[in-house]
């Protein structure tokens, strides 16, 4: 016999709710609460089925309307076609939003670079004490103030770009939907959830830390991501140095970083396997893994290692080569350099998902001070070991990369799945995405 909409609400409203047994409706997780967030108890599970709450036209209305649905137990996940997921987006809605935070990013690199590159022309504007390709070109000042007016269109055009986090996004509309039926144990995983101001500053800011000491996966990518990163800034103060003895000026010598970027170039290539490897997985249905990230960086280790040693023995005064031999290193250190950022960054990301922000958080901060150290030490290390010694401890230290590709490949899935902040990440992913990954 069938039941109508005004019978199903009536139920609602009288349901004994506190003595209801809950474990004979569902099997509940024991803890659904991010690994961080100690003694609270997760929620009460809704005590209707979903073959109650279905028979309610308003409450199927509203879940049709906010693109939901619902599981046994109360548990509200997306609809594949949900328009309000990020990966239902517009074409234009994805375009504007990752191509504005990629111009951001590659604008606000190459500023960033160019303290070590003004600080010369500061020195003699300010009469400051000593040593920081544009300059050539501009003032110190107009370098600045193009970053500025830059930097603040960029500012402006944010205003407009959407939230993509789908958990976030899923408890907006849970939320929503609680508000409109009146159903207030329905549910959802929110890794996001903070009950207090105490409990953010304990997620915003001890876990960061916390994931960088604890978790080897974090230490290492960030340690190896940081080093790569910084690279960048010591050859802003090393290429001159060296090259000078080829008889290259300053603006001469900056001109290699070009080089650099040429290098850049070949990181197409793992990309494209990236594309091919996903398509093909995804068609045989076959599990993805984090480690499947790590095609390129495989390559970029080995290339960091081989680009600093062939540098170490083809500049002065160690070598007599023409300076056109070394070039060869510097483009194998842009292409791996470059592939740090992209499969590291991709690594972490798969591995941690809804801890993402955290783990990156710890890796951007060793970025930022190894960053800021390596410009300051790098005139006095090459000045007092030699060009040669220098760039050979640093291929000393690149090799050591390499080891960590089969460390990674054989043991990485082993080391996440000892993780509780990577384990409690994949299945919130699973828990909030509207297809099936097929992540492991």
């Amino acid at each position: 016999m069938g039941v109508s909409a005004e019978g199903v609400e009536k139920s609602l409203s009288t349901l004994d709710i506190e003595n209801y047994d809950f474990e004979k409706i569902l099997a509940k997780k024991k803890d659904d609460r991010p690994p961080e967030i100690d003694g609270a108890k997760g929620d009460k599970t809704n005590l209707l089925t979903l073959q109650i709450i279905e028979r309610s036209t308003s409450t199927l209305h509203y879940l049709e309307e906010l693109g939901l649905r619902l599981e046994d137990g109360g548990r509200v996940r997306w609809k594949q076609d949900a328009a309000a997921h990020p990966r239902n987006w517009s074409t234009y809605r994805k375009c504007y939003d990752l191509g504005l935070i990629f111009l951001l990013d590659l604008f606000t690199t190459a500023v960033s670079t160019a303290g070590p590159s003004v600080a010369e022309s500061a020195m003699l504007e300010y009469n400051l004490s000593r040593t920081i390709l544009l300059v050539s070109f501009a003032s110190t000042r107009w370098v600045f103030r193009i970053a500025s007016a830059v930097t603040g269109l960029f500012s402006f055009l944010l205003i407009f770009i959407k939230e993509s986090r789908p958990s976030r996004l899923l408890a907006r509309r849970v939320a929503l939907l609680k508000s409109r039926t009146g159903l207030a144990h329905l549910r959802m995983t929110n890794p996001d959830y903070t009950p207090n101001f105490q409990t953010f500053i304990k997620v915003a800011l001890r876990r960061p830390v916390q994931l960088f000491f604890t978790d080897p996966i974090v230490t290492i990518v960030s340690v190896m991501s940081a080093i790569g990163w910084a690279l960048i800034y010591l050859f802003t103060e090393s290429l001159p140095q060296i090259y000078a003895e080829f008889g290259f000026s300053w603006s001469q010598s900056s001109l290699l970083f070009l080089l650099i970027g040429c290098g850049i170039i070949f990181g197409i290539l793992p990309r494209i396997h990236d594309y091919r490897l996903l398509k093909r997985r995804s068609r045989l249905q076959l599990h993805l893994c984090p480690e499947d990230k790590l095609f390129g960086f495989s390559f970029a280790a080995p290339s960091l290692a081989f680009g600093l040693w062939w540098l170490t023995l083809t500049i002065p005064p160690a070598s007599n080569l023409p300076w056109y031999a070394s070039l060869v290193g510097l483009v194998a250190v842009g292409f791996a350099t470059n592939e740090f950022v992209c499969t590291l960054s991709g690594y972490l990301a798969d591995t941690y998902t809804v801890y993402a922000c955290s783990a990156f958080a710890a890796m951007s901060f060793l970025r930022a001070v190894l960053g800021g150290i390596f410009p300051l030490i790098g005139t006095p290390i090459y000045t007092a070991l030699g060009s040669n010694w220098a760039t050979a401890v640093l291929a000393c230290i690149a090799t050591t990369f390499c080891f960590t590709v089969p460390l990674f490949q054989t043991y990485g899935k082993r080391i996440r799945q000892r993780s509780k902040f990577a384990k409690y990440s994949l299945a919130v992913n699973r828990d909030t995405q509207i297809y099936d990954d097929n992540m492991e």
